[in-house]
């Protein structure tokens, strides 16, 4: 059987080398595929990355297992993910972050259950991060569950194992969600999780700014759920019903009283509804532009160079 691993790379220069080394050691000593490859994708790195990709897999140690995709752009790490999937060869994929925060010793783990089950997953148990970070993903994985049809575990990221037909499955769907976990969430295909305690990174700092996160929190919810559609149509019949209960009420004041008091209350109430109907137009044009989007033919990544 054939092993293939994926990891996306955004300015890993100083990690690539020790990454390639722990998982090739790793596979080679306890896994013993038929054959295996790595395949690094380059996502937009400014610093020595590809030089370095490029350097190893020269090298009479790596050249023969390490293959690379460089992107022409930072497409982001599911896009990346997914052009190093479709690169892919093995009969069974593992994807994991290129900067050893996923331990490569738990690929024995993956691979002996990978007759069993079609989809390993690793599930972190110790998070490695600031506290208010923890404190934002938990509220946002429970307001993602709560939204959608199906569970989405915040300690389970993209460090995970799949069969051929599995992947096959995902890609076929992965254009319409782009995002690897949530995709494969969709299409209900059943995980067995596989705990384990994240290492901390040994060079350079983590890539996902705040704009990147709350980015990657809107496509999310916009991938799993039409729920923000529904609640806007629910605000709607809302406010139309509030406005017609006040045009009655000023018609009843001005018949009784020849008058229309209470100005204030009626620009409230105006007010209010333009708060709501913006509101409504603000996620319909999320959902719009991303129909847009998925209509327009671009691709989810451009190669720039590959071997």
């Amino acid at each position: 059987m054939e092993l293939s691993i994926v990891a996306p790379v955004h300015n890993e220069e100083g990690n690539i080398r020790e990454f390639i080394q722990q998982v090739v050691d790793v596979v080679r000593s306890e896994i013993t595929p038929k054959k295996f490859e790595i395949i690094l994708v380059d996502d937009g790195s400014t610093d020595g990355s590809w030089n370095e990709i490029k350097a190893l897999s020269a090298s009479d140690q790596f050249k023969d297992i390490l293959r690379g995709l460089k992107l022409v752009n930072n497409f982001g790490q599911p896009n990346a993910l997914v052009a190093g999937l479709r690169s892919s060869r093995g009969d069974f994929v593992v994807t994991m972050d290129s900067d050893l925060q996923h331990p490569p010793k738990v690929l024995k783990q993956f691979w002996d259950l990978r007759n069993d089950f079609s989809i390993i997953a690793g599930k972190q148990i110790k998070r490695r991060e600031n506290f208010f970070k923890a404190i934002c993903s938990k509220m946002f994985y429970r307001c993602l569950t709560a939204i959608s049809h199906f569970d989405i575990d915040s300690n389970v990221g993209d460090f995970r194992l799949m069969s051929r037909k599995s992947l096959n499955d995902v890609l076929k769907v992965i254009d319409s969600t782009k995002i690897l976990r949530f995709t494969i969430a969709g299409l209900r295909i059943p995980v067995k999780l596989v705990e384990f305690e994240a290492n901390s990174r040994i060079w350079g700092v983590t890539k996902f700014s705040l704009a990147r996160m709350i980015e990657l929190a809107i496509q999310s919810v916009l991938t799993v759920s039409v729920r923000p559609l529904l609640l806007s149509a629910y605000f709607s019949l809302i406010s139309a019903t509030v406005a017609l209960l006040d045009f009655v009420y000023i018609l009843y004041a001005w018949l009784n009283f020849g008058s229309v008091p209470g100005w204030a209350s009626i620009t409230g109430v105006i007010a209010s509804g333009f708060f709501v109907v913006f509101f409504i137009l603000g996620i319909q044009s999320l959902y719009l532009s991303r129909i847009v989007n998925s209509g327009n033919g671009f691709p989810l990544y451009s190669i720039d160079e590959s071997f």
